[in-house]
C-alpha cells in the first residue's frame, strides 16, 4: 500500500519492527490490541483503518477470542470515536465455516463485531483462501515437501480448494480502498475449478521437472496426533498450531472461493496463477 502512494499509520508491537523502512510517510505507533489508548491513537487522523492482526495458534478458546474478538472489539471502538470513513477487516475463509475449530469461530465472531459499525463507515471483509507468496510460513512447507518430490496428504480425498497469491491479496485491498463498498468479499487467484490433491501435485511435478509421491495420513491418526498435540501445549504452555479443531479445518472438504463479487465492485482481478507464484518462493 506504501508502494501505492498510501501514507501509513502502524500499530507495532514493543520490540518489533516496522515491515517497511520508516520514512516519509510512514508513522508507527507502539502498542498492542490490549492497549486502549494505542488503539485510540492509530485511529486519530486517518481515514480507512486496514485490520489484520490475529492470531492462529492457541490452546484453548480464550487463546483465540482474546486477540481475534476482543482485541478488534476494542479497535473498533477507537474507530468509532474517530473521522474514519472504511474499515477492511482481512479475515479468514475459515469464518465460513465457524463450528470447525476456535479459530474459525473466533474470525466469525470478529466479523460480527464489524459488521455491527455505525452506518456512516464502509465495512469490507475479506475472506483470502490459502495465501502463500514472499514472506509465508504456512503453505511454504507444504509447497517444499511437493517440489522435493514428496509429500504428507493429511487433506480429504475430495478436498478443494482456493489460492491467491500475496500480491493479489494486496492488490485486493488496494482496490477496496480505492472503491470503497461494503460486504465479504472472497478473492482466488482465477484458476478454473480451484485445485485439488491431484492438480497441485500435477502442476508442481510441471514446475519442478520431478516425479511427486504423497502418503496419506488416515483420518483417525491425524486426530489422534492433534489430541496429543494439544494435551502437551497445555502442559507446556506452548502456542499449538495443530489442535483437533485444526484437523477439522485440514479435513473440510470445501475451501473454495469465488472473487466474482470483489471484480463487480472493484474492477479488480488476480494476476498471479500458481505455476507464476511459486517462482521467486525458497523451495530449495
Amino acid at each position: 500500500m506504501h508502494a501505492a502512494g498510501h501514507s501509513l499509520k502502524l500499530l507495532i508491537r514493543e520490540g518489533k519492527h516496522s515491515p517497511v523502512p520508516i520514512g516519509k510517510r510512514i508513522i508507527e505507533v507502539p502498542g498492542a490490541l490490549e492497549n486502549q489508548a494505542a488503539l485510540n491513537e492509530l485511529a486519530n487522523d486517518v481515514e480507512v483503518l486496514v485490520h489484520c492482526a490475529a492470531t492462529v495458534r492457541g490452546a484453548d478458546w480464550q487463546d483465540f477470542y482474546q486477540p481475534n474478538v476482543a482485541g478488534t472489539k476494542r479497535l473498533l471502538q477507537a474507530v468509532e470515536n474517530s473521522h474514519i470513513e472504511q474499515v477492511i477487516l482481512i479475515s479468514s475463509l475459515a469464518a465460513r465455516e465457524p463450528q470447525l475449530s476456535w479459530y474459525a469461530k473466533s474470525k466469525y465472531q470478529a466479523e460480527q463485531v464489524c459488521r455491527q459499525l455505525s452506518n456512516r463507515i464502509c465495512c469490507s471483509i475479506i475472506r483470502p483462501p490459502a495465501i502463500y507468496g514472499p514472506g509465508d510460513k504456512e503453505m511454504l512447507p507444504l509447497l517444499r515437501m511437493l517440489y522435493r518430490g514428496w509429500a504428507l496428504r493429511i487433506t480429504a480425498t475430495d478436498q478443494r480448494l482456493s489460492l491467491v497469491h500475496i500480491s493479489d491479496l494486496t492488490s485486493a485491498v488496494i482496490a477496496l480502498l480505492n472503491s470503497p463498498s461494503a460486504g465479504v468479499f472472497e478473492p482466488d487467484d482465477g484458476e478454473l475449478d480451484n485445485y485439488n490433491w491431484d492438480k497441485l501435485c500435477r502442476i508442481m511435478q510441471q514446475y519442478s521437472g520431478r516425479t511427486i509421491r504423497t502418503l496419506p495420513l488416515p483420518e483417525l491418526l491425524l486426530k489422534r496426533i492433534a489430541w496429543l498435540n494439544l494435551q502437551i501445549a497445555k502442559l507446556t504452555g506452548h502456542q499449538p498450531i495443530l489442535t483437533p479443531g485444526k484437523a477439522r479445518e485440514l479435513r473440510w472438504s470445501d475451501w473454495t472461493t469465488d472473487s466474482q463479487a470483489l471484480t463487480d465492485a472493484t474492477d479488480w482481478t488476480p494476476q498471479t496463477r500458481l505455476i507464476e507464484g511459486l517462482r521467486g518462493l525458497p523451495l530449495d
